[in-house]
């Protein structure tokens, strides 16, 4: 169903993004120690958060394109064990790990995802809610509830989307914490009227704060709208500004429009121009 396939695509491309800044960011010498640091953790929550919404995704789609009735396991044999309650048009979906499931990549996951499902994607009220339950990926603690929420048709006659996260919070096997928390909204600009996905385009706009792995509070602010075409790997333009406390902002600009990997990252007077490589998204443990 094209609905879920939507929200894979968008995560799996904002996941793409947020590793590709923090790869490059290593680099930039005007960049202070704490600057750096709070870009690279920024970049790694926004990773962990679209890797969940890929993964319920994934299953919510495979759920619909089955057909099965309530109560019927999704899969039972394997890991994760997959199943749900459907009522009218509100369907629950358990994804359960157990105690460890891994990945090809090589990414050991436990613990419970829980999707709760309220009308169709379309539809002004569709609601999606995601939450977790002792969820660990290779021994760190992923907590937070992530929401969307069709709010219609906007000024432009777009449908939009509110998108939440609400107590984000990453602990490590070693007690390290850091936290996030979003609002978010996402207008789907172009392709809404085909079935093929790889038309299709979005604005995201929004505002997050959070506190680093260091105990530095930050904010992350996109000031320019995120311009996403599924037919692109990379962002093809839109600013984002990340605040620490009272410092002079971090700027990074994703260009003009272009499908290419190239980013101007600036602060204050000082700016870079780099090239932005893919990484694969991986845990380390």
């Amino acid at each position: 169903m094209r609905t879920r396939k939507h929200l894979l695509l968008v995560a799996g491309i904002l996941v793409s993004a947020a590793l590709f800044f923090s790869a490059c960011s290593k680099d930039e010498s005007f960049l202070t120690n704490d600057e750096g640091q709070t870009v690279l953790d920024d970049a790694l929550m926004d990773a962990t958060d679209q890797d969940i919404m890929t993964l319920a995704d994934q299953y919510d789609d495979m759920l619909d394109n089955l057909n099965l009735k309530s109560g019927d396991a999704v899969l039972s044999d394997t890991c994760p064990v997959v199943t749900h309650y459907t009522s009218g048009d509100t369907v629950i979906l358990t994804v359960d790990f157990g105690t460890g499931c891994t990945d090809r990549n090589g990414n050991a996951r436990s613990g419970k995802i829980i999707i709760k499902r309220i009308g169709h994607y379309r539809d002004l009220g569709f609601l999606k809610i995601v939450e977790l339950q002792n969820f660990h990926v290779n021994g760190n603690l992923i907590e937070g509830t992530r929401i969307i929420q069709n709010m219609g048709l906007n000024e432009n006659g777009h449908y939009f989307f509110s998108v939440t996260l609400q107590n984000g919070k990453v602990t490590t096997s070693d007690g390290v914490v850091m936290t996030r928390e979003y609002t978010r909204t996402r207008e789907w600009v172009a392709g809404s009227e085909t079935r093929t996905v790889w038309d299709d385009e979005y604005l995201i706009t929004g505002y997050a704060t959070g506190t680093n792995f260091k105990g530095f509070s930050y904010s992350r602010t996109i000031v320019e709208p995120l311009h996403v075409k599924m037919s692109c790997k990379s962002i093809v333009s839109g600013v984002i500004e990340i605040k620490i406390g009272d410092k002079e902002p971090v700027i990074i600009d994703y260009g003009n429009g272009e499908c290419d990997n190239i980013i101007t990252i600036t602060k204050g007077n000082e700016s870079q121009v780099r090239e932005m490589k893919m990484h694969r998204f991986r845990w380390r443990r």
